[in-house]
């Protein structure tokens, strides 16, 4: 799955795939479990010995990210890198380029578009 992921991050313009890996935080760890337990038993022994604490051991995040990075390799040879995007230089001014949706035509409406009564 890891590699169709990449491969088609690539197909669709990615210069930078960053894998992270989940991270049990405080209030994430106890709906988990217990998910887990009931959705894929057979997985439970497995994930305690991943994270012995909040974050997966650190050679399972190291093995993650070497795939990722053989995978993004191996995407380029196939598809081609795609060009970096040229810095950008709002002239001190702190403009900024518009969203890449607003540049597609995909955002319609005023700002204000969707917003809930009281929010801002």
């Amino acid at each position: 799955q890891l590699g169709e992921l990449v491969e088609r991050a690539v197909r669709a313009g990615a210069v930078h795939v960053t894998p992270i890996v989940l991270h049990l935080r405080p209030g994430v760890r106890e709906v988990f479990w217990p998910w887990l337990r009931r959705a894929h038993p057979e997985l439970v022994a497995r994930y305690q010995r991943l994270y012995p604490r909040s974050q997966a051991a650190a050679g399972y995040r190291r093995a993650v990210e070497e795939r990722v990075r053989a995978q993004l390799r191996r995407a380029w040879a196939r598809f081609g890198r795609p060009p970096a995007p040229p810095s950008w230089r709002g002239g001190g001014r702190g403009e900024r380029p518009p969203a890449q949706g607003a540049q597609l035509g995909l955002f319609q409406g005023p700002p204000e578009a969707g917003r809930r009564p009281g929010m801002p």
